[in-house]
């Protein structure tokens, strides 16, 4: 049996230009190098943050929802009785 891995996520600091290697779940948004903010993309239909590889362009859908609106707020409409 091979024992189960855990998430990582590779990061690129463009302040101290490091790369460095965090497990998913401690990732608070800062390098551990210098402490800058790393920045991240957010789902606005299901939450799911996300480091892109590229900024430009911008990604054409939500990787975890598939959603192509996930930069868009939710429009929601009161119906008068």
């Amino acid at each position: 049996m091979r024992p189960e891995r855990e998430a990582r996520l590779v990061l690129f600091c463009e302040e101290c230009m490091k790369n460095f290697m965090m497990k998913k779940e401690r990732f608070d948004g800062t390098c551990p190098m210098c402490g800058t903010f790393v920045r991240t993309m957010r789902c606005s239909r299901c939450g799911h943050a996300w480091i892109p590889r590229t900024w430009s362009p911008l990604p054409r859908v939500c990787p975890k929802c598939k959603s192509k609106y996930w930069n868009r707020e939710r429009f929601v409409s009161q119906r008068e009785e």
